[in-house]
């Protein structure tokens, strides 16, 4: 009995260290990485459905100042912050507030009709799976900026980017709006999608039957939260806090910039537009990506998904977990806003891109672990494809840890 014991703990021992080797390589290789490319700064984290078993910032949340990007660093992650709608929704049909295959305009206070198909109804989950044949026309006027973006393409001198530099900063100057102009989500939707709307036009519709052909649309994503305040009564802000943040103490994370401003102290990360630093921005449907967190409180969410993709309840039933990761087509690119099995297989997860952002977050079926990665710099050549190849490093060391698991 002795000798087992001491074989335990000896055993033991080795996959500790073995563990620990794997991550001090991963650091380095990551390191190595990034010196290689033009990453301003980023962190990242890998999950299993117990902890953040790695996680770790490289470069600068502040380039000027020399502030390092660590897993305690804030910033708005982009797209992945519709799966937070996504788990919302199921919450409120939980309650039994809603229901996915509801008509949207069951809460809405004016119609929303496809001109192409005008007695077919658009639903919740057709909103969700990006099918509902909205489109997103006139996308920058829902930007608000707190300052113009400055002049970028003049440090571009040389490189391919220059015109577009230029081209998109004049853009979104000219068509973004101001915070004194700011509406709100609805009074937004109802100006594209309503026949008297300002910017009303037949063409802001695909002309598809709803449900059946994928267009994504930041609008549908907005109007969706936008149903969850009608249908529970709750803002949506108030409605996640209560439902999603608090209950997984995710104490850093926020849609709120103006709290957070508030806050000294918070480590936030200023953002890298063409590699430069740009003035920070809001967004009028802010649901669709304005989530602000850190590789260390955006990790509690990722663990929690994790149990729920395992038959776990935990803020969503093991039932609702399974209708969210659910398509209601094969042909679809997504759920209930999440992307499953769809580029690759055995995949459930998001990404984000926008201005001084490019985000990923995915867990992996079989090995049950996730990676998530947050960066402050965009719009440079490849960096896209550098993100995604950062994700195969992360995910080439969760078969290593999920290998090294079985032998415990």
């Amino acid at each position: 009995m002795k000798r087992i014991l001491i074989l335990l703990i000896f055993i033991g021992f080795e996959n500790t260290t073995i563990s620990q080797n794997l991550k001090d390589s991963l650091t380095n290789e990551i390191r190595k990485f990034a010196s290689e490319k033009e990453f301003v700064g980023f962190a990242v984290g890998i999950v299993n459905e117990d902890s953040l078993v790695y996680s770790n910032g490289f470069g600068y949340a502040d380039e000027n100042e020399k502030r390092p990007y660590t897993i305690n660093t804030l910033q708005p992650i982009a797209s992945i912050s519709k799966t937070l709608i996504g788990v919302a929704l199921m919450k409120a049909q939980e309650m039994g507030k809603l229901k996915l295959d509801d008509n949207i305009n069951k809460y809405l206070p004016f119609q929303i009709i496809n001109p192409y198909y005008p007695t077919e109804k658009i639903t919740i989950r057709q909103l969700a799976a990006h099918t509902s044949t909205l489109k997103e026309p006139e996308y920058l006027s829902s930007y608000i900026l707190k300052e113009e973006l400055p002049i970028l393409h003049e440090k571009l001198e040389g490189r391919k980017l220059i015109k577009q530099a230029k081209s998109d900063v004049e853009e979104r100057n000219e068509k973004s709006t101001k915070e004194l102009d700011r509406i709100s989500i609805i009074e937004f939707i109802k100006e594209r999608f309503q026949p008297t709307g300002k910017y009303y036009k037949k063409k802001n519709f695909v002309k598809s039957v709803p449900g059946t052909e994928y267009y994504y649309t930041n609008e549908g994503a907005a109007l969706a939260a936008y149903i969850i305040e009608q249908a529970t009564g709750t803002n949506f802000i108030k409605f996640t806090e209560e439902h999603i943040l608090k209950p997984l103490k995710m104490e850093n994370s926020s849609w709120d910039h103006k709290s957070l401003d508030m806050i000294e102290n918070k480590n936030r990360s200023k953002l890298y537009y063409f590699g430069q630093e740009i003035p920070r921005y809001e967004d009028i449907t802010y649901p669709d990506g304005e989530f602000v967190t850190s590789i260390s409180d955006f990790s509690k969410y990722m663990i929690a998904m994790i149990n729920g993709y395992n038959g776990n309840d935990n803020i969503l039933s093991s039932e609702s977990y399974n209708e969210m990761w659910t398509k209601a087509d094969e042909s679809s690119e997504e759920a209930v806003f999440w992307n499953v099995d769809t580029k690759y297989s055995g995949y459930i997860g998001y990404s984000g891109y926008d201005m001084g952002i490019i985000t990923l977050a995915h867990f992996f079926k079989e090995e049950k672990m996730g990676v998530i990665i947050l960066t402050n710099t965009s719009h440079l050549e490849g960096i896209g494809q550098d993100v995604i190849d950062l994700f195969f490093i992360l995910k080439n060391h969760c078969i290593k840890l999920h290998g090294l698991k079985d032998t415990e």
